[in-house]
């Protein structure tokens, strides 16, 4: 399980969906809070964190293909979980940040999601310590182009508009949105310029390509 900290963010008590248990999560002694200043640093710090999570994992939803809801929802999906967008906005709004987190892994898993989603879902699990999860998400965003695959597709392309690209050096780098590549002129001094694509990498299409003269 995910560190206590994570399924509440500071307030007195946390609903626990699976035992229905409550945990306090501060007192008071004397009419004077227990935390030293550098507690309340440290939760300043972890609020700040937390509102990273919540707005990756936000940015994450709306990312995601309304059709993957369609899909077949596995008995088993997440333990006694289904996986929905709805379990998702639920445990958001209870401030159970690992259990929204699976919520959209599964949704996503039965929908195929992007890269980008995937992505945001890996920088999340990294900000709650969740090598594992972690790990997961990056498996999934992985490109199923590689850079060499993606190399030759905008070469084929270029050759037929440039013919000769001798003349160009060819740089290449994988964005969320996936390979960008671009061709330019090895001579600093020479007018114009070559061509530059943007290609999927789960797919290799060509999603934009421009001509520079």
């Amino acid at each position: 399980m995910i560190q206590g900290f994570w399924y509440d963010k500071g307030t007195e008590h946390r609903r626990d969906r699976r035992s229905g248990g409550r945990r306090s999560h501060h007192s008071l002694a004397d009419g004077r809070p227990t935390e030293s200043v550098r507690e309340i640093d440290l939760m300043n710090e972890r609020e700040e964190t937390w509102k990273q999570i919540e707005t990756l994992l936000r940015e994450a939803k709306r990312q995601l293909d309304p059709s993957g809801e369609k899909q077949p929802i596995p008995q088993t999906a997440i333990g006694a979980l289904t996986g929905t967008l709805e379990e998702f906005d639920e445990f958001l709004e209870h401030n159970e940040l690992e259990l929204a987190w699976d919520s959209l892994a599964a949704v996503a898993e039965r929908s195929k999601a992007s890269r980008a989603y995937w992505h945001r879902l890996a920088r999340a699990a990294h900000l709650m310590e969740l090598p594992e999860k972690e790990s997961r998400a990056w498996m999934n965003a992985a490109p199923s182009v590689s850079s060499d695959q993606a190399l030759a597709i905008a070469r084929a392309d270029a050759e037929k508009a440039y013919r000769d690209l001798l003349g160009y050096r060819v740089s290449v780098a994988l964005e969320e949105d996936g390979w960008h590549i671009e061709y330019r002129l090895k001579n600093p001094t020479s007018v114009g310029g070559g061509p530059v694509y943007l290609i999927d990498a789960t797919t290799g299409a060509i999603l934009s390509k421009k001509y520079y003269q």
